[in-house]
Formats: structure tokens, C-alpha cells, sequence
């Protein structure tokens, strides 16, 4: 190995791509974004596929998305044309990474692998691509919204998409800046291009860090482009994001004066009504019903606002449903009457 090789060039912070390809359709590069000018990497095993497939089919639109899934070996192929071939991204197995070097002493080395799937997915070539969006086999995406969101940034440019950690502990161990692949991370198409023809190089570089979030980090890094912040990507409601995928994650807050009572509605998620006044300062924490990767879940092992989970409130509430004719939603609330169901797992 040269000695050059361990520090990076320095004319890779200077890229300017102007690829003046036109897209798939035939119109140019100002046409509005739509689900075709994504292409998905998806990172998985061989030994978990069999169960993880079906968090993909919650969210992939056969014909309406492109992309692969990455394994690490080969599986048995489900028969051509059945409806769970149909239902699912086609399946690619990873090119080997032996020659990669590994040394951190408590990861695995199919990070090397998985930090790759986006330069072997560039290679594949893909018409019109304008974003690469990377995601872990248990990562559900809401479609309309990420496309929604990626509207908002310029693809020609080179854009790295995504979100750290709500950890505190796991952005101090990695970084504050770097977008965690749990979430998904979307990147435009002149630093997909520019990182596919330098990847390999570059995480030799890299052999102590952990996993492929750190690696493609690094990479993102030497090519000087920053983290562009966008939370939510990662999504579990899925009946509630088919049904109205660009509002299912609102909440509205309402207060009966009279009785002192404050109604939290979350459309696609919860109701909940409290027995006191609690202001909207308070009630935007997110309520800590939930631990972290490191099972702690105290207020210091975040890095978002929350609070302590109201002990008080009587945990089941029952509600009903109506549709006026105005195009308001009544929603009367009471105590559950016996052999109600109700679960907020039922909405899932």
C-alpha cells in the first residue's frame, strides 16, 4: 500500500457535477420529484431475511419504487411470479469485502459491507436517479412524505440527508453530525457519484471504526459535505400513513376550560386527555414511555425534550368516532366499557 493512501486527497472538497442527463420520462432535470427518481438500498442478512421482508412490504410499492436488497449470501428465491416476489424489491447479494480491513474489536465487519451498498448501487447505474435513499431491513418509510422532504433541497447538488441519534450517549460515541441508517439517509445523486468513486479507497482509511454509519460518514466528511437535519424518516404507523400520509403525524391541542380537562389528538397515533391544564411548552416533550439502544431511560439519555410519563391518568380511555357533515370530527371520550378493545396496537 502506498503511504499516500492514509491521508485524503485534497481536491475531493472541490467537486462541481453538472451531468446534464436527462431523466427516465423524457422531460429534463426541473420536472417535479416523484417516487421514480428514488433508488432504495436496502441492508439486510440472509439469516433474518425471511422475517425482516415483511417490514419492507409494509412500505414498498412494487413498480412505483426501484432498488435492492443487499444480503450477505444467497437465499432461496421466492418463485418468479408469486405475489410475495412481486411484493418485495429484488434481492442482490453484496460483493465480498474480505480484502477490507477491520480492526475495531467489538463490531462486526459487515459494516465494510453495508457501508458499500451505495457505491454498488450507483455502479448498477440507474436512469434519472436523483436521490439514493439508505435504510436498514426494519426501517419503514412513509413514501409521499420523503418525497415531500427531499423537494425541499436541490438533488444537483451534493446533499447528505438524515438525522443522529436520539441517544446522547450513541452521538457522543459516533457523532453529533452523522445521519444513523436505523432512520434512513438519503443522498443526492453528485455525492453518490462522488462517493461511489472513492468509497473503497476511503474506508481503508477507516478500518477501527464500528459499523457503516461511521464509514460513510468519514467518506461524506473528506468530500467536505455537512449533515443536513430531517427527523421523522423512520415511521411505524403504517394504516394511519396510508390514509392520509402528510398529516398522521399532527397533534392538536384542546382545553375544556370548564373542567379543566387538556386533550392531546395525535391523528394517526393517540388520544389523550388529561385531568388538568398541562400548556403546550409541556405537553411538546415527548412523553419517556420508552427506553434507549442501552435499555436507560433517563432524562439525560436524550437528545431530544422529554418528560416523565404521567403516573396519575387513567391509562384507557375509550373514544367514538363521528363524522359531522362540515367536514369536522366529533370525538367524544369516556371511560372504556367493559370488554372494549381498543389498543393502540389495533391502529398499527
Amino acid at each position: 500500500r502506498l503511504p499516500s493512501t492514509d491521508a485524503p486527497p485534497s481536491h475531493h472538497h472541490h467537486h462541481h457535477h453538472h451531468h446534464h442527463h436527462r431523466d427516465n420520462d423524457g422531460d429534463d432535470r426541473l420536472a417535479p420529484l416523484t417516487l421514480r427518481h428514488i433508488v432504495f438500498g436496502i441492508g439486510g442478512s440472509a439469516h433474518l431475511w425471511q422475517r425482516r421482508r415483511e417490514f419492507v412490504r409494509l412500505w414498498w410499492r412494487p413498480g412505483a419504487m426501484r432498488g435492492h436488497v443487499w444480503l450477505d449470501d444467497h437465499v432461496p428465491r421466492a418463485p418468479r411470479n408469486s405475489s410475495l416476489a412481486r411484493s418485495l424489491p429484488p434481492v442482490r447479494v453484496s460483493e465480498d469485502i474480505s480484502r477490507f480491513r477491520y480492526t475495531n474489536p467489538t463490531g462486526n465487519p459487515s459494516g465494510l459491507r453495508i457501508a458499500r451498498i451505495l457505491a454498488e448501487t450507483v455502479r448498477i447505474g440507474h436512469r434519472g436517479a436523483r436521490w439514493f435513499v439508505l435504510v436498514d431491513d426494519d426501517t419503514i418509510i412513509c413514501p409521499e412524505n420523503l418525497v415531500a422532504v427531499l423537494t425541499k433541497y436541490d438533488w444537483t447538488e451534493m446533499v447528505y440527508v438524515g438525522a443522529p441519534s436520539e441517544s446522547h450517549s450513541a452521538n457522543t460515541y459516533f457523532s453529533h453530525s452523522m445521519a444513523f441508517g436505523g432512520g434512513g439517509i438519503a443522498i443526492s445523486n453528485p455525492l453518490a457519484e462522488s462517493l461511489a468513486g472513492m468509497m473503497d479507497e476511503c474506508i481503508e482509511r477507516y478500518p477501527r471504526l464500528y459499523g457503516s454509519d461511521d464509514r460513510l460518514h468519514a467518506c461524506v466528511s473528506e468530500l467536505g459535505v455537512p449533515l443536513t437535519r430531517e427527523y421523522g424518516f423512520h415511521q411505524l404507523f403504517t394504516k394511519a400513513m396510508k390514509s392520509d400520509p402528510l398529516s398522521f403525524l399532527q397533534r392538536s391541542i384542546c382545553y375544556d376550560k370548564r373542567k379543566k380537562l387538556t386533550f392531546s389528538i395525535s391523528l394517526g397515533y393517540v388520544i389523550q386527555v388529561f385531568p388538568s391544564i398541562v400548556l403546550p411548552r409541556e405537553l411538546d416533550r415527548s412523553e419517556r414511555t420508552y427506553a434507549a439502544w442501552n435499555k436507560l431511560n433517563s432524562r439525560n439519555e436524550f437528545d431530544i425534550d422529554t418528560r416523565d410519563a404521567y403516573r396519575s391518568v387513567p391509562r384507557r380511555l375509550c373514544c367514538k368516532l363521528s363524522q359531522r357533515h362540515n367536514g369536522t370530527l366529533g370525538i367524544a371520550v369516556g371511560q372504556c366499557e367493559r370488554g372494549a378493545s381498543g389498543s393502540a396496537a389495533d391502529s398499527l
